[in-house]
């Protein structure tokens, strides 16, 4: 069971299972983020949120309460106290990442930010330049005008997970700058890739249909395409690629 926390992948232990699962069965109480750390919940089955009973060849899985979690004012607030006012009279603003959106200015100043943050590990800093936070930021912009309200919103959490991810094609995978640059332009071009790109957030997920993360099947097409034009060094990525991960070429920002 592993999920994936920006670019890292994460496995819960067998002790955070046992808490999710008792916090499901048992509910929870104040203790229970305390308990997520010591491997214990605490808990009544009085604030059970699943019940499950055994059957034949597996198990019943019962949704306790169902009306009441689907009720928006239910989810949507969890504390039954009224929006803070700001002094301009207005509800609060969403908490940075969740929902608040950002601009072009805000977007880049948030990357240049990460880039600082990232000073401290030499290993990871090395691989970032002002050309690859005009990159991804030019990118994004370039969906939502292209978009407007059908492409991803642009949150802190989207900006840091399209940053990320490009990072590490770059770092883990071994592409180089330049040649993710190319990549991603024959992207926008190509008549199925630029509808079916639209978050750089993506690149590194898997396909189902052959199991190769997107920034290759994209990066196979366009060795292709360069085949077809009688090109002579086209290449595939359908294995691991075992290049030295290091940038040697800085390319203007996105158009």
């Amino acid at each position: 069971m592993t999920y994936y926390a920006g670019a890292s992948p994460r496995t819960p232990s067998i002790k955070q299972i046992r808490v999710i699962y008792e916090s499901l069965t048992k509910g929870t109480t104040e203790g229970t983020a305390k308990g997520l750390t010591k491997g214990r919940a605490k808990g009544t089955d009085n604030n059970a949120i699943i019940k499950i009973t055994k059957v034949r060849g597996g198990m019943l899985i019962s949704i306790l309460n169902y009306e009441k979690y689907q009720e928006p004012k239910n989810y949507e607030r969890q504390d039954n106290k009224p929006p803070k006012k700001t002094h301009e009279g207005q509800g609060e603003r969403p908490h940075e990442g969740q929902s608040e959106k950002f601009t072009k200015s805000q977007t880049r100043a948030h990357l240049i930010s990460k880039q600082e943050e990232y000073k401290k590990n030499k290993e990871i800093y090395k691989y970032i330049s002002p050309q690859l936070i005009d990159f991804v930021g030019d990118f994004i912009f370039h969906i939502h005008d292209q978009k407007g309200n059908l492409g991803p919103d642009i949150t802190k959490s989207f900006i840091e997970n399209s940053f990320n991810t490009v990072l590490s094609l770059i770092r883990i995978d071994g592409f180089d700058f330049d040649y993710i640059h190319k990549v991603i332009r024959f992207a926008g071009k190509d008549k199925f890739w630029k509808e079916n790109l639209l978050s750089l957030a993506t690149l590194r997920t898997k396909s189902k249909s052959n199991q190769l993360k997107k920034f290759i099947n994209i990066a196979n097409k366009y060795e292709s395409q360069k085949l077809k034009k009688g090109g002579i060094n086209g290449q595939n990525y359908s294995k691991n690629d075992t290049r030295t991960p290091i940038i040697e070429k800085r390319l203007p920002e996105y158009e």
